[in-house]
């Protein structure tokens, strides 16, 4: 492809599998087509394991995938297809340039101010003109998910803020880390170009923020 960009593009059987992210014009599966589609080609270290078929050309991956109700028929060896909800959407990708992900579990202590939290009046005991009121604010402990960078793309958004592989997310546009999950990271960094991004980080027991803009390179 003429227009394309160096990424990491997932994992798989032997480790981390990187190749070039890019689009092409149309793509059609029978009477269905699809415009403005993202594509992946995994370098050649990635493939030389995989024993490639005469027919086989390429994988169909879950961006196309997930816009069908899927029907599989193995005695018949085939696939029905049924347009769903997704099928109109655009083809969006990670345009932050880093990849999140779990490492481990970690506790978490929340405090909640609410209106309704218990309220203890005492009366001082070496004067009985002052009263004491003590506000129990409400403390909730949990374990949740670590998150972390483990990817890094050169020349990103995030790469040009100073994002390193390795530092700790602890809120992401004001919103604690624990109260996302793993794919609305992503649908967040895909989401669209122009939109920002405050990371606030821990690295190595340093606590700082990052900001950048998601832009668009295909």
């Amino acid at each position: 492809p003429k227009n394309y960009f160096n990424d990491f593009l997932g994992l798989g059987l032997s480790g981390g599998v990187h190749g070039k992210r890019s689009k092409i014009d149309v793509v059609s599966i029978g009477s269905f087509s699809f415009t403005n589609v993202n594509v992946a080609y995994p370098d050649s270290l990635a493939l030389k394991n995989l024993r490639l078929n005469d027919i086989r050309s390429g994988t169909l991956g879950s961006d196309i995938l997930k816009r069908f109700t899927v029907i599989m028929d193995y005695g018949s060896k085939k696939m029905t297809l049924r347009k769903n909800s997704f099928f109109n959407r655009p083809f969006h990708y990670n345009m932050a340039g880093i990849v999140v992900e779990h490492d481990g579990i970690i506790p978490i202590k929340d405090v909640t101010d609410r209106s309704d939290r218990s309220i203890r009046i005492q009366q001082n005991t070496r004067s009985t003109s002052v009263v004491s009121i003590y506000v129990n604010p409400l403390f909730t402990f949990f374990l949740a998910p670590k998150f972390v960078v483990a990817e890094v793309r050169d020349g990103s958004p995030a790469h040009l803020a100073g994002v390193l592989k390795g530092d700790e997310l602890l809120s992401i546009n004001g919103k604690p880390f624990y109260e996302y999950k793993l794919q609305e990271i992503y649908e967040l960094f895909s989401s669209k170009s122009g939109r920002k991004i405050v990371l606030r980080i821990n690295r190595n027991g340093v606590k700082f923020k990052k900001r950048f803009v998601l832009k668009e390179v295909l």
